[in-house]
């Protein structure tokens, strides 16, 4: 008698686990929905961005740190990535490239950038990283401040958060503060 209940409990316990792995299968797979590719973000997004256009703030040419034999030109930019019920978000940019850009319009070379993005106000990554890169590599390469400031106040705060909030609550990583 003793043998039948501990087969009857078994047989109970493995009909409610492979139940319960069965149910979290099935939800598992109507959450995990396939992320749209860059391309496909781009498309859906391009239609609410404004339009694309910045102002050079300076330019210049300037000697390496890096390598001082190098010129570098240096290129200050500001441009308007983003606008959200009617507030502006504004980024700033930093080009670094050789003087003699002769070399990135090979064939082999053309359109490769290099873009390292920075938080908040982190005035180390342009002479740490944009500078070097640009001169040791050759490559152009932009040090740009992310997310942005809110129509050229110094405070992010608010757009980190905002974007916090809106990629938690649609799951859409388009919405992430660092995209």
């Amino acid at each position: 008698m003793r043998k039948k209940i501990h087969s009857i409990i078994g047989f109970q316990v493995a009909v409610v686990l492979s139940l319960g792995l069965t149910l979290h299968a099935q939800q598992k797979s109507e959450e995990e929905l396939p992320l749209a590719s860059p391309e496909q973000m781009w498309e859906r997004l391009q239609k609410t961005l404004p339009p694309f256009s910045y102002t050079v703030k300076k330019d210049e040419v300037v000697r390496s740190d890096t390598d001082p034999r190098q010129k570098l030109r240096r290129i200050e930019l500001r441009f308007i990535s983003q606008e959200i019920d009617g507030v502006k978000m504004g980024q700033t940019g930093v080009i670094f490239m050789r003087a003699d850009n002769s070399e990135n319009l090979k064939p082999e070379r053309k359109g490769k950038v290099v873009i390292v993005t920075h938080y908040l106000n982190d005035d180390t990554i342009e002479l740490n990283y944009a500078e070097p890169i640009a001169a040791r590599t050759g490559y152009p390469t932009m040090s740009l401040l992310m997310p942005g400031d809110n129509d050229g106040a110094k405070e992010k705060r608010d757009w980190l958060l905002y974007f916090r909030r809106l990629a938690r609550d649609t799951q859409d990583p388009s919405n992430h503060d660092l995209f």
